[in-house]
């Protein structure tokens, strides 16, 4: 059977399930600070809800992309996680403004948000490990583009989309996210289509060709280098979108702080599909390297921005930079693991970063306001465990990866 190397209908369908897991966080981050201050609770229970979020997405990503790789081995599949995890999500989601409006049970609220981001965070991973079965291992950067691409553009409409999704209502517009989740989902297993229609190359079809043969090991230092990339990729890509906006404000741009950073994710989105084709002809290392090297270098010249118009360039090398970024890390936590471990490859990626995002929360309720040359130095720091994650990473040598 002739397959093509990428299935590409299969990549844009998962690209749209990620596109759609954005579009509950945006509404829930519009709503939830309200709903919070209508109950009576203070601002700083947001920042404290994220904290805990964050720090439990680190431990249960890990956790279900593992979990998934099992499902994947006894049932040829990973969608029962995905579906008890989509399902799960939905009816949670639905709920958060229903008991936002019930005073008399004020502490519910926090919990039903708690309880709703821990089933998110248990089909993400499983659901992002398709992407081994959609692409052969040769071509996975150009098909994380895609998810680079719809995940930056997504992501920098959400100031544009701010005034509508409130106008919706909070009813309505948490409806409207648990039915996109749903039928994105939805759509997504119907295209999935047999393991015999897997790309030569990709990591099931890998793992088939090697049934007879007995699992490869996992390399400790190259999971850990896998947690280790998200983690520091997740505290340079915060502290840079901390640091800048401001910076660029009191140079006077004509801009918002969201419209900012909605800026950096468009550039990183329209950068998505080069970026996609360098990854393969360079290598995912050498790309990773190049997007560390672009932010840091703009976090460095953020301490003294000589003019404005420095400052809106700072804006493309940092949506590039995070571009090149994302797409090579996402394809290295694939291809540091087993073909058979796709999916603890992924959950340690999302696990650091959301471990890093999680640092970021607990410094930021400590010390709500960090200095300029503390941010930039902390996401130098960032930026350094992401590049030493990459050398652990390297270690494993039963695993082919450019």
């Amino acid at each position: 059977m002739n397959v093509p190397p990428v299935r590409w209908l299969q990549v844009w369908i998962l690209a749209a399930l990620q596109g759609s897991i954005t579009l509950c966080w945006v509404i829930y981050n519009f709503y939830i600070p309200q709903f919070l201050e209508g109950l009576g609770f203070t601002a700083g229970v947001a920042m404290l809800l994220q904290l805990i979020e964050n720090a439990l997405a680190a431990v249960i990503e890990p956790i279900m992309g593992a979990a998934s790789d099992q499902t994947r081995l006894w049932m040829s599949s990973r969608f029962p996680l995905i579906a008890a995890g989509v399902l799960g999500s939905a009816v949670l989601f639905v709920g958060i403004p229903w008991v936002g409006d019930w005073s008399e049970a004020r502490l519910i609220l926090p919990m039903l948000a708690v309880v709703w981001a821990v089933a998110m965070s248990v089909f993400r991973s499983p659901a992002m490990a398709l992407l081994g079965s959609y692409a052969s291992a040769t071509q996975l950067p150009q098909a994380t583009a895609i998810l680079t691409l719809v995940g930056g553009l997504t992501g920098a409409l959400s100031p544009l989309t701010q005034t509508a999704i409130l106008n919706l209502g909070p009813t309505a517009a948490f409806l409207v996210g648990s039915i996109v989740l749903l039928v994105v989902a939805s759509v997504l297993r119907g295209v999935a289509g047999s393991l015999a229609a897997e790309p030569s190359g990709s990591l099931p079809t890998v793992i088939s060709q090697a049934s007879t043969a007995s699992p490869q090991p996992l390399a400790l230092p190259s999971l850990a280098g896998i947690f280790m990339l998200g983690l520091g990729v997740a505290l340079g890509f915060r502290m840079m979108v901390t640091a800048f906006p401001s910076v660029l404000i009191d140079l006077g741009a004509n801009f918002s702080f969201p419209q900012i950073i909605a800026g950096i994710l468009f550039v990183s989105g329209l950068a998505a599909i080069p970026v996609g084709r360098w990854a393969t002809q360079w290598g995912n290392s050498t790309t990773l390297l190049a997007g560390l090297l672009g932010m840091g270098i703009g976090l460095l010249i953020t301490l003294g921005i000589p003019h404005l118009l420095v400052g809106y360039l700072l804006i493309g090398l940092f949506g590039l930079s995070f571009s090149l970024i994302n797409t090579s890390a996402f394809s290295l936590s694939l291809l540091w693991v087993p073909p058979e471990r796709a999916g603890l490859g992924i959950g340690l990626y999302f696990g650091g970063f959301s471990g890093g995002m999680a640092v970021v929360n607990t410094l930021l309720v400590v010390r709500p306001e960090i200095p300029h040359l503390a941010l930039v130095g902390l996401g130098i720091i960032g930026l350094g465990l992401a590049q030493l994650g990459v050398f652990l990473g390297q270690t494993l040598s039963t695993q082919n990866h450019p």
